[in-house]
């Protein structure tokens, strides 16, 4: 079930993105600090830290080499990609029929991730032969839970590898 009050909580910045990104892109390209501010916040609100401190989960060398990477590359690019998926006819929200995928898909389900997804709804597009709910995590889930998510992405390749290894033509 999708808890709402977090949903709207977590996703004014895809509001933002999605209809001004050129106001929030000139103000992070133009500002260090604010593109820091910007970043930081966002790995302390998604990186499924509860009741602990950012520092407990992520080093200030990973921060700070997440925030430069933006820096050195410019942050616009990352904040149109909203703005463009939302106004084109491709997308969930615009009606775009994608059909169903059925190419092999493996789901690693962090709790504090922004929106958990639902399984039924996930399977109603893809073609889902791996679906683990993990104890812990969040949107950022290679930082945070790396073995976790290593070990989710070699159970998938080993399912995979193992139906074709059968000789079965789908997946």
């Amino acid at each position: 079930m999708i808890d709402i009050s977090r949903l709207y909580h977590w996703t004014g910045y895809f509001h933002l993105q999605s209809t001004k990104p050129q106001t929030l892109g000139y103000s992070l390209h133009d500002s260090p600090f604010g593109l820091a501010t910007y970043i930081v916040e966002k790995f302390n609100e998604w990186g499924g830290i509860s009741n602990q401190s950012i520092l407990d989960t992520f080093t200030i060398d990973e921060l700070l080499t997440n925030i430069m990477i933006y820096w050195i590359n410019g942050p616009t690019p990352t904040i149109n990609y909203y703005y463009e998926y939302i106004h084109s006819n491709e997308n969930m929200f615009g009606g775009g029929d994608i059909g169903y995928i059925d190419v092999p898909v493996g789901v690693a389900v962090f709790p504090g991730e922004i929106i958990v997804p639902v399984r039924s709804f996930v399977e109603w597009s893809f073609n889902i032969v791996s679906w683990n709910e993990m104890n812990k995590g969040g949107h950022f889930a290679a930082f945070e839970q790396p073995e976790l998510l290593a070990r989710d992405i070699r159970q998938f390749r080993s399912v995979v590898e193992g139906k074709a290894a059968m000789g079965k033509e789908e997946v």
